[in-house]
């Protein structure tokens, strides 16, 4: 099936599915072979554009027969005056690429692709990655342009902090070079690149991707996958903490940091934490189709639903 052929099967689960403009698909025989423009791979995850991960979960679900995807794409032509945020944008691009082929067994890049991809494995198993962290409280907006998000996130932060008394906002993964975090060794976005909600409770750690109503996009799996790969090689020593023994625990930071030192966190659940999704993923043909797929990964990482519409409302 070509493009065109693949949206019209789509439309017979959901009448007003759309496939994004700048992504190309195609099947034959039993693999879908997807490929993203050179914009795609230093766009923010979240785009339609660039979430390979939720565009490959969706019509993996959808699509009948298919046992592979493989994926291959443009490579970026770097805006002089954006260039460094652009290269963050694509190492993160890389990074999240060799998570999801680690993380599924059927999912392949194309062979032009393959240096590159096991570079940035070879990297993080290197161990010599940095996460920055916390280091004062949020504000009472965290982010201008983000207000109701940030509303919302302090709700729910407070309503669940009954329960679970390690609960936090804005937990910082912004990815660094060489065990230092620092400008010049930025591997990855890392000034709002942070995980909206969490929690630590015993050896569990929760991760929820936070997203108000009208705000529904496939892009959801992508960044949940990766804050909870990201987590995931935090958990696993491959991403470390500098420092840390003498820095203030702003946003109860220290409790993860001495969970990942002592080695008590076992679980990680990440969860998808919305009033509603994008159509196709509350599809009754897909739903359970897609987090029966998302959960059957080989690291052992856990993907649930999340509606909080009686937050909201």
């Amino acid at each position: 099936m070509d493009k065109y052929q693949i949206s019209e099967y789509l439309k017979t689960i959901l009448p007003s599915a759309k496939l994004p403009e700048r992504i190309y698909f195609e099947t034959a025989d039993d693999c879908l072979f997807i490929k993203l423009c050179g914009r795609g791979v230093v766009a923010n995850m979240q785009t339609d554009e660039s979430a390979f991960e939720g565009w490959t979960i969706v019509l993996k679900s959808a699509l009948p027969g298919l046992n592979k995807v493989c994926l291959d794409w443009e490579r970026p032509v770097f805006n002089a005056s954006k260039r460094n945020a652009q290269q963050a944008h694509y190492r993160r691009f890389l990074m999240r690429v060799a998570n999801f082929k680690q993380a599924y067994s059927w999912f392949y890049i194309s062979k032009e692709q393959v240096a590159e991809v096991n570079n940035m494995q070879e990297l993080i198993e290197s161990n010599t990655i940095a996460v920055n962290f916390p280091k004062n409280e949020c504000g009472d907006v965290a982010y201008p342009d983000k207000k109701q998000e940030a509303v919302l996130e302090r709700k729910l932060v407070e309503s669940w902090r009954k329960n679970c008394p390690i609960t936090d906002e804005q937990l910082p993964v912004g990815l660094f070079r060489n065990g230092k975090v620092s400008m010049d060794n930025t591997l990855t976005p890392g000034r709002l690149s942070q995980i909206d909600l969490w929690q630590l409770d015993n050896d569990t750690m929760r991760i929820y991707e936070l997203k108000v109503k009208g705000n529904e996009a496939i892009g959801i799996i992508s960044e949940l996958m990766f804050y909870v790969c990201t987590i995931k090689n935090i958990v696993d020593g491959h991403i470390k903490y500098p420092n840390v023994r003498k820095v203030k625990s702003y946003r109860h930071f220290k409790d993860f940091a001495d969970a990942v030192a002592n080695g008590k966190i076992k679980n990680i659940i990440g969860y998808f934490t919305a009033p509603r999704l994008h159509s196709l993923l509350e599809s009754p043909k897909l739903k359970d189709k897609i987090i029966e797929m998302l959960n059957a990964n080989n690291l052992g990482i856990k993907f649930e639903y999340k509606n909080i519409s009686d937050t909201t409302e």
